[in-house]
């Protein structure tokens, strides 16, 4: 979550906002021991969070980080065209293309690991025209 992904959507520091006056909604109510109003604020608390934590795609990364990677790559095996068929895959879904902007378009090449099952790509290729 950074600040520049915050400013740009104002929802995002809405969320922020009701996350904080529950908080200390929570906080107050449990100092004059209401604990119902306590509980209703923990409830749309938690409620918030899950919301910025779907937004951010935070959920996602905790669980990587925690657990590791847990997309494994396929195994490439089968016919030659269905090996590279994988491994082109097994590159895209991990997200390892490289993007590029040129005078006359957009390039991509592939940034895979080939000992990890993925496709490597030396050469760029133009996936969109500026003439257009």
């Amino acid at each position: 979550m950074s600040i520049k992904n915050i400013k740009s959507n104002p929802e995002n520091i809405s969320l922020i906002a009701l996350c904080v006056i529950f908080s200390l909604a929570i906080i107050n109510s449990i100092s004059k021991e209401w604990y119902s109003l306590a509980a209703v604020s923990s409830f749309f608390l938690l409620l918030s969070l899950f919301m910025l934590l779907s937004i951010f795609k935070i959920d996602k990364k905790i669980m990587i980080r925690l657990f590791g990677n847990t997309n494994q790559n396929l195994t490439p095996n089968g016919s030659s065209r269905r090996r590279a068929f994988i491994r082109v895959q097994n590159t895209i879904n991990n997200g390892k293309v490289f993007v590029s902007s040129e005078e006359d378009g957009i390039y991509i090449r592939l940034a895979g690991n080939e000992n990890e099952g993925e496709a490597f790509s030396e050469h760029k290729v133009k996936v969109y025209d500026y003439e257009r």
